[in-house]
């Protein structure tokens, strides 16, 4: 137990240390953010989010990408527990600290256990894993490899989606490897709260993915 408390400690100081490394723009304070956003019209509170209290600094800009994100989660057309499985993909694939922390939690909401998120560090797709959940992996990373889908990987989707679900998967993985390039090239820290690479703190730097 001391050892499992005394690994926890040391991830939380390694978590706070990370979370106070600088990003490239400055965050501005929430009073500042929430001003932005009531002055735009915009409904969103930007709070304690630290990538929106940078993006809020152009609040068109900002409106339109969070339009974006509130659509694909609130028009629930696509399973919740397949969106997080392609935003903790890409997360991970792609090395985002900040899309991993903070959709792991959200996709444990989603219904996904931990040994279901955590199949997803690795290259080879679990076979326990259910017909869906691993033809959306699949699609996943083929699209962050070549940036388009086969025409059999397509066929085998369309066997199991229907139209809007395919739309809904085309778009999530677009939008979140987007924000993986944002978040990773402004270096949007993590707020002190959320935990480093949870839920061991370890990432793919540590770990090889196959």
């Amino acid at each position: 137990m001391a050892v499992v408390e005394e690994a926890t400690k040391e991830q939380a100081t390694e978590s706070a240390g990370h979370s106070e490394m600088a990003g490239r723009l400055s965050e501005m304070t929430i009073e500042e953010a929430g001003s932005r956003a009531d002055a735009a019209g915009l409904p969103m509170r930007p709070g304690e989010v630290n990538l929106l209290r940078v993006l809020f600094q152009d609040p068109d800009h900002a409106g339109r990408l969070m339009h974006t994100v509130r659509n694909l989660f609130e028009n629930r057309v696509l399973d919740g527990r397949q969106r997080e499985l392609i935003i903790l993909r890409i997360g991970w694939v792609t090395r985002c600290v900040y899309q991993w922390s903070k959709h792991w939690p959200i996709a444990l909401r989603c219904g996904l256990t931990e040994i279901e998120c955590l199949a997803v560090r690795y290259e080879t797709i679990s076979p326990t894993r259910s017909t869906r959940d691993g033809l959306v992996l699949r699609a996943t990373d083929e699209i962050l490899d070549s940036g388009d889908l086969s025409d059999d990987s397509w066929a085998l989707l369309q066997a199991e989606f229907s139209a809007g679900e395919l739309l809904a998967i085309v778009e999530t993985v677009s939008l979140w490897q987007k924000m993986s390039i944002t978040l990773r090239t402004l270096r949007i820290p993590l707020e002190q709260d959320v935990a480093w690479w949870p839920p061991d703190g370890v990432g793919p730097d540590d770990r090889p993915l196959g």
